[in-house]
């Protein structure tokens, strides 16, 4: 049946030609679109960040996973002034683990790549140096592992050298910075509470079993 003259169907009409119930809700409906995208746009965001801090606090070295935890051992008090230097270069090092390609300073500010590794390449120096010269008191088992520790450090400064952007650096250092965090955090096992602070960087959570 041919529709009369002139007629125009509600569907094709202006905003302007509906009536004004009709016009609130549609307005309504993009509102509540409008929040439900911003809301899902807003919950993906912060999945990305939780992941993205998720992974530089897995970084830390303290070495923060699963594994099993060593026994400690009797470790002399000559030793606790390293240990405790060590303890804080590793606070140090810890502190400058890039997050998304950036570093953070003292104030909380993001700095750009260049600057992180720079920052970062310091405080891997000054671990490798306290570590180095707290190997000799401490007990050969807890030496072994900071033996290798020094050895991924110095291996990590190298691969770091050849990279110009966070995500090659991930990519070349990530394995060397694992063993070296898994070797630290034995190292820490092995000299227990037998200082005034753990070796361990402070804010590692190891889930873990005695063997």
């Amino acid at each position: 049946m041919a529709k009369p003259r002139g007629a125009v169907s509600a569907r094709h009409k202006g905003d302007d030609e509906l009536p004004e119930a009709v016009r609130r809700t549609r307005r309504r409906i993009r509102s509540i679109i409008a929040a439900f995208i911003a809301t899902a746009a807003i919950g993906l965001l912060a999945v990305v960040v939780v992941v993205a801090i998720s992974a530089s606090v897995g970084r830390s070295f303290s070495h923060i996973g699963q594994r099993n935890l060593l026994k400690p051992i009797p470790v002399s008090k000559s030793a606790c002034p390293y240990i405790v230097a060590m303890h804080d270069a590793a606070n140090a090092f810890q502190s400058q683990t890039p997050l998304l390609g950036f570093g953070v300073d003292g104030r909380g500010n993001l700095v750009p790549w260049p600057t992180t590794r720079a920052a970062l390449s310091h405080a891997a120096d000054v671990l490798d140096v306290t570590i180095a010269a707290g190997i000799p008191y401490v007990p050969p088992p807890v030496q072994a592992y900071l033996t290798t520790v020094r050895v991924d450090i110095r291996q990590g400064r190298e691969e770091a050298s050849l990279t110009n952007d966070p995500n090659a650096f991930l990519q070349r250092v990530e394995p060397l910075l694992t063993s070296g965090q898994r070797a630290f955090g034995f190292a820490g096992d092995l000299v227990g509470h037998a200082c005034s602070v753990d070796l361990k960087a402070d804010n590692g959570v190891v889930a873990a079993t005695n063997p």
